[in-house]
C-alpha cells in the first residue's frame, strides 16, 4: 500500500507518504522487471525487499527556483514484520533546462544504516539532449 498527501503553496510542494511492501520472513515483495530507484530511495538500499517487509515513512519538499528544479525527499525505514530499524535515508536533487533541448542536473543520496545494509552515499551528475 502507498498513501501520499500532499499540498503546494507560493510554488512550493510538500507531501507526507507512507509505503509498505509486505514480507512474511521468507522473502519480500519482489519486482523483477522493476526498479524501486524512484520510491525507496536514491542510495537503492531496498532494491530488494528485505525477507521482513519494508515500511518507508517519508516527507518532500520540492520547487523552482530561478528556473532550477530543486528537490528534497526524508525517509525513516523500518521492517513491516518484527519492527526492525533499517535507518534513513536523505536525497536532494537540483535539475535545470537549457533551451528547448537540453538539461542538467545533480543528484545526492545519503542512506544511514541502522541495523541494516550499510551507511551508502552515491552523487550523480547528468547532462541530456532531447531530440
Amino acid at each position: 500500500m502507498h498513501f501520499i498527501l500532499g499540498a503546494t503553496a507560493g510554488g512550493i510542494t510538500g507531501k507526507v507518504g507512507y509505503e509498505v511492501l509486505g514480507g512474511d520472513n521468507f522473502s519480500g515483495f519482489e519486482t523483477p522487471l522493476a526498479t524501486k530507484h524512484a520510491f525507496n530511495g536514491w542510495a537503492d538500499v531496498f532494491l530488494n525487499t528485505p525477507a521482513a517487509g519494508l515500511q518507508d515513512t517519508y516527507v518532500q519538499v520540492g520547487g523552482m527556483l530561478m528556473g532550477t528544479k530543486l528537490l528534497a525527499v526524508y525517509h525513516d525505514y523500518q521492517a513491516d514484520q518484527g519492527g526492525a530499524d533499517y535507518g534513513t535515508e536523505l536525497n536532494l536533487l537540483a535539475a535545470r533546462s537549457f533551451g528547448k533541448h537540453y538539461s542538467a542536473g545533480i543528484k545526492y543520496a545519503d542512506y544511514d544504516a541502522d541495523g541494516f545494509a550499510v551507511d551508502t552515499e552515491k552523487f550523480w551528475v547528468w547532462g541530456q539532449i532531447s531530440f
